[in-house]
């Protein structure tokens, strides 16, 4: 199984754009709501998302030439994640508005789900250093990459995440499998024990019995 030290290494290994930025990896991931921008949706609450699956939070401007770079990892990814784990992009209010940005989503039919951070109220809680800034959550919450401009390997970093999940959960069946056939095996030691002594108390009896009618017949 890997461990957090060890997927730490793992990811560490992938290709980023540069030192560790924003928020520390390792530390909880927060938990805030936007409005969304796809319509039918009101707002998009990142509760519904943090700790249940692995969460790719992007933040995106329309004049940000690093996020238009960026845009072919991100849709790569997704294409190879986008069914297991949740793609967030966060559009920062600076120099463009909801209506803008619904109409590049339209245009270039985007990925995941899509916010307007009106209030920089994510900006703050990211500690977001610029546009094309890239957050991983894990499954657990908790931070596990984040990276700024457009030469990050997102698909990579998401695979190494992939393959400590299926390590952990190969590892948490083995487990199981290994804690069934204790318990099976207790059982039955338990039932062989209980058969031999309800044979060994019925021979007792027989033995008494007998002993007994031949007391009585002498």
């Amino acid at each position: 199984m890997l461990g957090p030290a060890a997927l730490a290494v793992v990811i560490a290994c992938v290709p980023t754009a540069g030192a560790e930025i924003g928020l520390a990896v390792g530390t909880r991931a927060p938990a805030v709501r936007l409005p969304a921008l796809q319509y039918g949706n009101d707002t998009l609450d990142l509760t519904a998302y943090i700790g249940r699956q692995v969460v790719v939070v992007a933040f995106w401007a329309s004049w940000c030439p690093q996020c238009e770079r960026l845009e072919p990892a991100i849709r790569t990814a997704h294409e190879r994640f986008g069914a297991d784990m949740t793609f967030i992009t966060i559009a920062v209010p600076q120099s463009q508005t909801p209506e803008r940005v619904r109409g590049y989503i339209a245009r270039n039919r985007s990925p995941g789900l899509w916010a307007f951070d009106a209030n920089k109220t994510a900006i703050t809680a990211f500690r977001v250093p610029h546009p094309a800034y890239v957050v991983v959550i894990d499954r657990s919450g908790t931070i596990a990459y984040t990276g700024v401009g457009p030469d990050q390997d997102i698909a990579a970093v998401l695979a190494a995440l992939d393959a400590g999940r299926r390590s952990y959960d190969k590892d948490l069946r083995r487990r199981d499998v290994l804690s069934i056939a204790v318990v099976t095996r207790s059982r039955k030691s338990t039932e062989l024990h209980q058969n031999y002594t309800k044979t060994h108390n019925a021979a007792a009896i027989r033995l008494t019995v007998r002993s007994g009618s031949h007391n009585r017949h002498t």
